[in-house]
């Protein structure tokens, strides 16, 4: 069962009608690198959604689509899911930039011990 917006009109782009509901639609795409290889999409992220779907129930039509709303919920999915891919990097390499760190001071305590002159060769 379609649920009615109060108060605005949705022609129906096909016949014209404004007889139509809007449903909400669970809408799974994939986002990331894609090409002519089908293996290519093996690791690439299914993002899903709820978007607002709209039906015309004209019974000599029945044409579905999606307005501006679904593509605008669409676009906030995909920046929340680059942002985690973001901070996920930014971790990753906080803790390589730690351990360059902590190897550096292990090697600075080492040649400190040696006193001076005893790390040259």
């Amino acid at each position: 069962m379609g649920i009615l917006e109060p108060g605005i009109d949705h022609k129906c782009p096909q016949c014209e009608s404004l007889d139509t509901v809007c449903e909400i639609y669970e809408d799974s795409f994939q986002f990331g690198a894609q090409d002519d290889d089908p293996d290519s999409t093996a690791n690439v992220p299914l993002i899903t959604v709820d978007v607002p779907l709209y039906r015309c129930i004209n019974a000599n039509c029945g044409f579905e689509w999606f307005d501006w709303k679904a593509e605008t919920i669409k676009d906030a999915a995909v920046r929340e899911h680059l942002l985690k891919i973001k901070v996920a990097i930014q971790d990753e390499q906080i803790i390589i930039l730690n351990k360059a760190l902590d190897d550096i001071e292990a090697r600075c305590d080492e040649l400190i011990s040696k006193g001076p002159n005893k790390y040259v060769q």
